[in-house]
Parts: structure tokens; sequence; C-alpha cells
């Protein structure tokens, strides 16, 4: 399983769910988030143990504490997201030699960074035909953002991500 990929998404449900945490640790078959003190209110508590989290322990050395997910859980809580991802780029792939990234926003929509130098004719408007919408240039030139929402690909490739954001 590449653990990384699993973090992206699990950073983003995370997010949606309010939850403040300052980083992960990973050890075999856990991982754990790592919250601080002054982070450790009752919201927040209570939030994490909503998402599949339980209290592992305290960490004087960094005045944090540790809740821990076991990385089959984790998996499965961000299986339908990553599915949704592979799908996607799939679909994305079909347009030629196209060189994009992409991330997560906060109000649920898949953001997609893509090079526009000219090599696929009339990129935009193909995006636009697949379903995205224009948001801006970036300060990096020829490289534009789109966006769709999740909800959009849901209903596209039959993918619910209900339980990984809910």
């Amino acid at each position: 399983m590449d653990i990384t990929k699993n973090l992206q998404i699990e950073t983003r449900r995370l997010d949606s769910l309010g939850i403040r945490f300052r980083m992960y640790e990973h050890r075999g078959e856990e991982v754990c988030i790592v919250i601080r003190k002054i982070d450790c209110t009752e919201d927040n508590s209570t939030n994490i143990i909503e998402a599949g989290y339980t209290y592992k322990c305290e960490r004087n050395d960094m005045d944090a504490v540790l809740y821990k997910i076991t990385v089959p859980r984790l998996k499965t809580l961000n299986n339908a997201m990553i599915r949704l991802v592979e799908l996607e780029s799939k679909r994305l792939k079909t347009l030629g030699n196209i060189w994009f990234r992409y991330k997560f926003s906060e109000d649920d929509f898949f953001i997609l960074n893509v090079l526009d130098d000219g090599e696929i004719k009339d990129l935009e408007r193909t995006l636009t035909e697949m379903g995205y919408s224009f948001v801006s240039w970036t300060t990096q030139g020829n490289i534009s953002e789109y966006k769709i929402s999740i909800s959009e690909l849901e209903k596209l490739y039959g993918v619910s991500t209900a339980e990984t954001f809910n």
C-alpha cells in the first residue's frame, strides 16, 4: 500500500472534519496523528474519535498526544477517494501527453493544475467539455487551474466517497 497517497487523502478528510493536528507518525500497521496539547480540546478530541482514531499515549518530549488508527482501517476509509483519483487520472491521460497535478479544496472540489504548453489543441475547451471549470492562471505562466466538484466525479464513476468525508 502506498501510505503517502493515503496520508494525502487522510489529511483532506481530517481537515474536512475540522480536526487540528500537527503531523503523522507511521509505524508498521499503525498510523498516529500528533495533536499538540493546546489543540486537545473537547471538540477536537471528539472529532478525532468520530474519525476512527483511538487514544494511544501522551508524548511529553513533543508536548503532544497521539491518536492511532490501523493502516487497514485507513485504507478502507480512503479507498473510495483513491479509486476516484485513479479513474480521473486515467481519463485525463486520454487527452494525450498532459502534465497535471491535483489537490482537494476545502469546499469539495477536485482542483487540477495543468501545463498548457500548446501541445494539446483546445485544452481549455476540452477540459470544459469534460466538466471542469476554469479557475485561473497561476503565477507560473502557462499553468492553468481548473476545478470539478467531487460529487460530479462520483456520479461519473459511480463511486461514493460518503464514508470518507462524513
